[in-house]
């Protein structure tokens, strides 16, 4: 790939994808490097010296797939954040967390059905910035996590690969086993917290896998693994839920909860997070594979 000084670039860096200018070449080694000056709403990122391997072209269909990303990854520019949010009945209902049968009181509040049912048709009654009120989610993910998802992009948008269904470690598997550990572990969290966390995200994801976790080119693969009696989290895996936790914060400024309660599964996912980006956890990634679409 030919750069010169002045031209607009796409460069791979921070886990992301991001808009530059070239500003300067250094060819005095065997790889030349280019100082690349970040454009538009990426104030953010330092001006750096880059290698041409993180250099992309700055063309419609690159631009194009970059915006995809950022989508991918939650990422909005000043246009998209002064415009209004997009109606409640665009989203997933979150899942409910009510009690067992058994009658064990959960941390959360209990919702009666017929008074959920009316709160849900009277919020999609009212304003559309109406569900920013109250508490919100903030999730920070770690720079690794994001560097899976932008490897993820580049196999999907610009290899034109799929990842290889039903993945070897599925989301569902994944989550019984952060539960598992995290029953075991001294957190301070209670067991029934723990459990209806993993069911809601369970059914969450479920719920939001086909509109919200999938490139354009995945659709056509969804539809022939997900058939009657199998659910998206018994065939995805580890990467669709990192896309997953990424939205969670945004699907969840529709959910109906209080500050506490919010508190409370914020931490285990908060927890989770963590689990996914210890080392011995490796293998989730490593058993990933794509093939030729």
């Amino acid at each position: 790939m030919e750069v010169e000084v002045g031209e607009k670039v796409l460069v791979s860096t921070s886990g992301c994808i991001y808009e530059a200018v070239v500003q300067e070449v250094d060819d005095s080694a065997d790889e030349p490097l280019y100082f690349v000056h970040y454009t538009g709403d990426n104030s953010k990122v330092s001006d750096e010296w880059v290698q041409v391997d993180m250099l992309l072209k700055h063309n419609e269909e690159n631009v194009s797939m970059m915006r995809e990303l950022h989508e991918m990854l939650g990422y909005k520019d000043r246009r998209e954040r002064s415009s209004k949010p997009k109606s409640l009945k665009d989203e997933p209902s979150p899942p409910s967390r009510q009690t067992s049968k058994s009658g064990n009181n959960g941390a959360g509040n209990n919702t009666n059905p017929s008074t959920s049912n009316s709160n849900k048709k009277r919020a999609r009654d009212d304003d559309d910035e109406h569900h920013f009120e109250g508490p919100k989610m903030e999730l920070a993910l770690p720079s690794s996590i994001k560097e899976e998802l932008v490897r993820d992009w580049r196999f999907v948008e610009q290899s034109g690969r799929l990842m290889q269904l039903p993945c070897e470690h599925t989301v569902e598997f994944i989550l019984r086993e952060f539960q598992k550990r995290a029953e075991r572990s001294s957190s301070g969290k209670t067991r029934q917290d723990i459990v209806l966390t993993v069911d809601g995200l369970i059914t969450w994801f479920d719920q939001s896998c086909r509109k919200h976790l999938l490139y354009k080119r995945e659709r056509k693969q969804y539809a022939a693994y997900i058939t009657k009696g199998k659910m998206p989290s018994e065939v995805y895996g580890v990467v669709h839920l990192l896309r997953f936790l990424v939205k969670l914060p945004v699907l969840m400024s529709y959910a109906s909860m209080d500050g506490v309660e919010l508190a409370i599964i914020q931490g285990i996912i908060c927890d989770f997070i963590e689990y996914l980006s210890r080392s011995h956890n490796s293998h989730l990634y490593a058993s990933v594979e794509y093939v030729e679409e």
